[in-house]
């Protein structure tokens, strides 16, 4: 849900490439999105074989509530921290961030 949310539309092979995932994982999701009617699928104008799919407003809403019960979440984890432990988190997450990133341009440069 995240990436249609946020790619606004993508094929199953985009998100298969963004968050590496298993095809025939991908494919249960999608059949329950769809049972649920959370998305919608169009075929690309591009590419006849290609299926667009697309939060339907049913799978914006429920993803807007996800998100910000994952934020609440979150903050409340934060909030027990002692207030000297948030600058030792803040840094432990920048250096997970860069060496996410690193290997996503590492996997990159071998496509």
């Amino acid at each position: 849900m995240y990436e249609m949310y946020y790619h606004r539309a993508a094929t199953a092979n985009e998100i298969i490439r963004l968050i590496h995932i298993d095809k025939g994982y991908l494919s249960r999701i999608l059949l329950k999105f769809t049972r649920r009617k959370l998305i919608s699928k169009k075929r690309s104008p591009e590419d006849g074989r290609s299926v667009i799919l697309s939060l339907t407003a049913r799978g914006r809403t429920e993803f807007e509530k996800l998100d910000l019960a994952s934020h609440v979440q979150i903050k409340e984890m934060i909030k027990q921290l002692p207030i000297e432990k948030h600058d030792e988190l803040v840094f432990h997450m920048h250096a997970i961030k860069k060496i996410l990133n690193r290997d996503k341009s590492s996997e990159n440069e071998s496509i």
